[in-house]
């Protein structure tokens, strides 16, 4: 069933949008843009001060009155520098042409940038595949659309041979107006540290660019979407039965576009799925969410559980119906709740991966908890040291990994001692574990491994399905909704006495410096904010850098850190849920005032 609808006014079609046309002339029998010089802001923008936390993003539209949208030539460019870099980055990274897949998310812009992007790596040789519905060759001329989400497609480098890059045209869950570009090399982590600093350093030294005629680039075309969905039907296998959720209506939103392999994921397993086919502005059911809207559907089709999906799929927010009520779980609550019911229901050992500011409720049922910088580059590294794998030294340096040890924390600045800190945790069998990697933004990935031990020593953690290292919830969306549907209480599976929040305060990049700097002369110190006393705390990547300030208190925890995705700085609660959100606002202001 499908239930349809339109947000009016809200919403950007692709006819209200206006290209400024690019300047281009002829070049060896195609053509070539001639570049307009950047602005600061500009050079800023492609070679951000605060690094980003997967990929650039950048605000690509403005209204022009009405109803109506412009694209800037000058904006345009950049997105055609940033192709540009990555294609000279690939042929001199491998030496050769690199087989690359480039998809997109649903946004009104995608399809444009796409095809440029196309046409430039086209120019420098390499090969190119497009997600289709079926295994077919297709000219560039006759191309329309290569939709598939971040997360499946930065997982078909890991699961489709061959396969050597990524570039999927996202902003995730920003607004319309905005896109951005996610690159992947050789592994499924958004690339970082040397590596994303050469893409915008030859993005801005470049002058123009030349483009092949699409009439002669052929594209790969394949469903692989399905083939990823094949994968996450492994993963699932080895977790928990998957029954409960057979012939069960749910309600699921996608908020941009269809949202194609989740839903096809769902039906799989026998779901009846209810999709929604608004559009929402933001596409991000975390901060926009119709709540009346959802109880409605739920009403209407008899369905328990809706789904809420940002435009890239990794934000998910469950709206659950209990007798009459209905409850809202965000990341944090679904994966914390998640966590602890395989652990002690299931008896599932958990090695919980998560970024510093998540959830802290499922600690005490993992086998032991890592603690990360916020994004997948720090996520990412740390299971695939922890499998044996090489990775770029550079990103290995500007990451951020700490274990906790009881109320305590040890810094890991080596693979081996992340290989013997967690010999001292788990168990000594040759049993399959689950290696959990999330964000409390709403990223998850959850991998199958199996510990090698030899004469005590812990070799690493060899993987039973292939490994991925960015965001991926797809399995445990299914997994939660298999537990909800199975009569297991999400809310019961966490403190309730405890609460998570975050506010964000508005700065630019050297705002978030100037503020964090601020915060790093108290390190070590007692600071008192709105009547109560905070001990100040840092967080450091492996080159010394500073990454996240936390505040410990007597009955809360909180942290601060620079946005690596818009211009604020993001501030974190995990305390008494009386007293949190007066808290949250308190250290909010202090901080404003730096």
């Amino acid at each position: 069933m499908t239930h349809m609808a339109h947000e009016k006014g809200t919403p950007i079609g692709k006819d209200s949008i206006q290209f400024e046309p690019l300047k281009i002339e002829p070049f060896g029998g195609g053509e070539k843009v001639l570049l307009p010089d950047m602005t600061a802001d500009q050079v800023d923008a492609v070679d951000p001060l605060v690094p980003p936390t997967s990929g650039i993003r950048l605000e690509l539209l403005e209204g022009t009155g009405g109803a109506g949208f412009a694209c800037p030539a000058s904006r345009h460019a950049l997105f055609l520098r940033l192709f540009k870099a990555i294609s000279l980055v690939l042929k001199e990274r491998l030496g050769r042409r690199a087989a690359v897949i480039v998809t997109s998310d649903e946004r009104p812009t995608s399809d444009v940038l796409v095809i440029h992007a196309l046409r430039i790596l086209a120019f420098d040789g390499h090969e190119l595949l497009v997600q289709l519905e079926s295994k077919r060759r297709i000219p560039l001329d006759q191309f329309v659309h290569s939709g598939m989400s971040t997360p499946y497609s930065s997982a078909t480098i890991a699961i489709i041979p061959g396969i050597d890059a990524v570039v999927t045209v996202t902003a995730s869950h920003n607004p319309a107006t905005w896109n951005g570009i996610k690159f992947y090399f050789k592994q499924p982590i958004p690339i970082a540290g040397d590596l994303m600093k050469e893409i915008s350093r030859k993005a801005i030294e470049l002058d123009e660019i030349p483009l092949a005629r699409a009439a002669d680039v052929l594209l790969e075309g394949d469903d692989f979407e399905t083939r990823v969905n094949a994968y996450v039907k492994d993963v699932i296998k080895e977790i928990i039965p998957v029954a409960g959720i057979k012939g069960k209506p749910i309600v699921l939103w996608p908020y941009m576009g269809e949202a194609k392999g989740i839903h096809d994921l769902l039906a799989h397993y026998g779901v009846d799925v209810i999709k929604v086919e608004r559009t929402m502005e933001p596409p991000d059911p975390t901060v926009n969410l119709p709540l009346d809207e959802v109880k409605a559907h739920l009403e209407r089709t008899g369905a328990r559980l809706a789904i809420l999906l940002d435009a890239d799929r990794d934000r998910v927010v469950f709206i659950i119906k209990i007798g009459n009520d209905y409850v809202q779980l965000n990341p944090n609550e679904l994966y914390t709740a998640m966590h602890n019911i395989l652990a002690t229901r299931f008896g599932k050992t958990i090695i919980n991966v998560r970024t510093v500011p998540s959830d802290p409720r499922c600690d005490g049922h993992a086998a032991c908890t890592i603690e990360s910088g916020v994004g997948y580059k720090h996520l990412g590294i740390i299971q695939y040291l922890a499998c044996g794998i090489d990775v770029d030294k550079s990103q290995f340096e500007s990451a951020l990994i700490y274990g906790k040890q009881g109320q305590g924390r040890v810094k890991i600045e080596s693979p081996a001692a992340l290989l013997g800190f967690l010999a001292g945790k788990i168990p000594r069998g040759d049993g399959a574990l689950l290696m959990a990697l999330w964000e409390e933004s709403g990223g998850h990935t959850v991998n199958v491994v199996r510990p090698e031990f030899e004469a005590g020593t812990l070799g690493r953690l060899a993987p039973v399905v292939p490994l991925l290292g960015d965001k991926f919830p797809a399995p445990a969306i299914v997994l939660l909704a298999e537990l909800v549907n199975s009569g297991h209480n999400l809310l019961d599976a966490v403190d309730a006495a405890i609460v998570g929040q975050r506010v964000e305060i508005e700065a630019d990049d050297k705002r978030k410096k100037a503020i964090m700097k601020a915060m790093e002369l108290q390190v070590g110190k007692r600071i008192g904010i709105g009547g109560r006393t905070y001990e100040v705390v840092d967080y450091r990547d492996n080159q010394g850098m500073l990454d996240i300030i936390s505040l410990s208190g007597e009955r809360s925890t909180l942290f601060a850190r620079p946005s690596g995705t818009g211009n604020s700085v993001r501030v974190y609660i995990f305390g008494d849920k009386a007293s949190g959100k007066e808290e949250l606002d308190h250290v909010a202001e202090y901080l404003k005032k730096l």
